[in-house]
């Protein structure tokens, strides 16, 4: 928006040097775009944030500039002159609809010679660019780029009834609108009309047929305050923008009216003549509850990182307009003033302070958990190592919106705790997902009616869970699905995207990181998994996740033909793991010795392993698994496992007896704690 500063120098003596001036709006939120010099005047273009309504106007900036510079607050006023016969006796007033119309007041100006506008004044507003039109329409237009609220201007003869009623519109409604088109109204939106029809469309435009022109005589002007939200859909609906609509979506001054309507008045009756009607019809249904805000100093250090003297916090908020009452030692409770509508909490109040006192004072430290030599927060470095790990795996990463199918979310989370979208772009994405899996199997039925037949995804994300009223969890979380056409894959090939896969891919990504994982069976919490191969994932001893076939009938259902294999764990399992470190390679051959062992069927290679490698011995750098066999030979309940250990020494070459020597600390190890008998071929 366009604003000349000779304008905000009537209110406030703001610096000539405009680098500082400009410098001085910028670094405290209000962003300078431009410097335009026009007719011996500069003109700035300003960049509003969108909560920043109050700016949007002379006075405003002028308010802002005060603080900004440390220059005496600005003051706005008028006083015109009430005579004859009281308003009252020519018009009344009805809102029917207090939720979107909390407050409406109206003044009359009788007898007025509709003219132009001073050259001065047409001046002002094509700088800011707005057509003068006539003294009346100027005069309100001038008031919404001074004081920043808007204003509307009725000719008295065509309000049927001498009577206002504010409320929804009527089925089949329509209105000629001041841009000459004619529109069909919503019952949703909210008109300005007499006691026959609608004459505005409130806060967005006026009809054509009650506006002011160099006839009219009697003049009724109008301010108030409408629903933010009401005003915004409106406006989209009937695809009009104005100046007005782009304030009240916004949101406006609840005390805005009475001085802008008393500024217009005061201005038409000197360009046009007439007399102001005594008194103001003002009808407020819905007086606004200001709440108090509580302000504790100590969070602004706390905050901001740096020492903010309190005498100067507070001076800074009195300076915007706020009323501050001291409850005890660095405790204040806070009256926002009501220009301010965007303000309704202590990070708010804080953030007023931050950039009065200057974005340019906070520190320049690196926060303590990032990675000095990277600049990557640790968790972040360990998430991307994983990603890369997988990768070198020949699994492809999916990434997806957080967004998901209420139904297929179910299949996957038990229990309360969906998060459900208030607005959501359609019901197949209107809760937040409680796992990442949903989305992926929608990957793998659309790859599927590609013709794709066999895919190894992953994706690391966040998860969401409600814990209560306005509390939700966020959790990260690594998902990876396999899915294979078992009909695809040639005679006596085995399967290369099974359980026993994915399993693997999941051995070599914890041992990368040099943590310990236990694939326990157990029994799967939801139908969506297979009852016989589902495995929780152990850590640390706590469960971190899980690994499982996918139920054929819940894949059925979902019209996905192949089977699929899916683990999900939580990402922490591998914050704190240190990444590998090189270490030379060895420049002694290592020592390899197999063994078959019998054991209980209900042995598993997990614990055969760990048995192994938990004898500390220093030269055993490996235990491999080479094959499990069942047989009735072997004995009933019992079968055969066959692995390889792997001796070596960075400083020499193992002999034999050493090797022996560790066999025996082996062999004695399973067969004392999983009664394991040595193999006789």
């Amino acid at each position: 928006m366009r604003f000349p500063l000779s304008w905000i120098r009537q209110f406030v003596p703001i610096p000539e040097d405009i680098e500082k001036l400009s410098r001085g709006f910028t670094f405290s939120g209000t962003e300078v775009d431009e410097a335009i010099e026009e007719d011996g005047d500069t003109i700035f273009d300003f960049g509003f944030t969108v909560n920043r309504p109050d700016l949007m106007n002379v006075f405003g900036l002028a308010r802002e500039a005060s603080s900004i510079f440390g220059l005496p607050r600005p003051a706005y006023g008028a006083s015109p002159v009430h005579s004859g016969e009281p308003i009252g006796k020519s018009l009344s007033i009805e809102i029917a609809d207090p939720a979107l119309c909390p407050r409406y007041r109206a003044l009359l100006i009788r007898g007025a010679k509709v003219g132009e506008s001073t050259p001065a004044m047409k001046k002002r507003l094509l700088a800011c660019g707005l057509r003068p039109i006539n003294a009346v329409v100027d005069a309100t237009n001038y008031v919404l780029l001074e004081y920043g609220h808007p204003l509307h201007a009725f000719d008295m003869k065509f309000i049927k009834g001498n009577r206002i009623v504010v409320r929804r519109a009527l089925p089949g409604e329509k209105l000629l609108m001041l841009d000459g088109v004619e529109r069909k109204l919503g019952e949703e939106m909210l008109v300005i009309a007499d006691g026959s029809r609608p004459l505005v469309v409130a806060g967005v435009m006026g009809g054509e047929e009650a506006g002011v022109t160099f006839l009219t005589r009697d003049i009724l002007l109008e301010g108030a305050v409408f629903d933010p939200s009401s005003i915004r859909r409106t406006s989209k609906a009937l695809n009009v923008h104005t100046d007005a609509s782009h304030r009240y979506e916004r949101g406006v001054d609840f005390d805005g009216p009475v001085l802008a309507l008393e500024k217009a008045a005061e201005m038409i009756t000197e360009l046009c003549g007439g007399k102001l009607a005594e008194g103001c019809i003002d009808v407020v249904p819905s007086p606004p509850r200001r709440e108090k805000i509580v302000l504790r100093t100590a969070r602004l250090k706390k905050i901001l990182g740096i020492d903010v003297p309190e005498k100067d916090a507070v001076s800074i908020l009195e300076s915007l307009g706020f009323t501050l009452e001291k409850q005890g030692e660095g405790l204040y409770q806070v009256q926002s003033p009501s220009f301010r509508v965007d303000v309704s909490r202590e990070i708010d109040l804080i953030e007023e302070v931050t950039r009065i006192h200057g974005l340019d004072k906070l520190p320049s430290n690196l926060p303590v958990n990032i990675d000095a030599e990277s600049g990557r927060n640790p968790a972040v470095a360990i998430e991307d190592e994983v990603k890369a790990r997988l990768a070198s795996k020949g699994l492809s990463e999916a990434i997806h919106l957080s967004m998901t199918d209420p139904e297929t979310n179910s299949l996957f989370s038990d229990g309360p705790g969906t998060v459900k979208i208030s607005n959501p772009l359609s019901e197949a994405s209107s809760v937040l997902r409680r796992s990442l899996l949903p989305n992926l199997l929608t990957t793998v039925k659309r790859n599927l009616s590609y013709g794709r037949r066999g895919l190894s995804l992953f994706e690391a994300g966040r998860v969401y869970t409600a814990r209560g009223p306005g509390a939700v969890t966020e959790e990260p979380r690594l998902a990876l699905i396999f899915s294979e056409d078992e009909s695809s894959r040639s005679f006596n090939q085995p399967p290369s995207r099974d359980l026993f896969a994915l399993k693997g891919v999941l051995e070599f990504l914890f041992g990368s990181f040099g943590i310990d994982a236990e694939f326990v069976k157990s029994t799967p919490p939801m139908k969506v998994f297979s009852e016989d191969h589902f495995l929780e994932i152990i850590v640390g001893g706590k469960k971190a996740g899980f690994l499982a076939y996918l139920d054929p009938a819940s894949l059925h259902a979902m019209d996905i033909r192949n089977r699929v294999s899916a683990a999900e764990l939580d990402t922490g399992s591998f914050h704190g793991a240190k990444l590998p470190q090189f270490k030379p390679f060895s420049r002694f051959p290592a020592s390899k010795r197999d063994i078959s062992l019998v054991v209980p069927s209900s042995t598993s290679w997990e614990s055969v392993r760990k048995t192994a490698e938990g004898q500390g011995i220093e030269t055993l750098s490996r235990v491999e698994l080479i094959e499990i066999y069942e047989d009735m030979k072997i004995g009933e309940g019992m079968k055969s496992v066959t692995l390889s250990l792997f001796f070596k020494a960075n400083d020499r070459t193992l002999s034999d007896k050493e090797v022996e020597t560790n066999m025996a600390v082996v062999i004695s190890a399973l067969r004392d704690r999983l009664g394991a008998l040595i193999r006789q071929e």
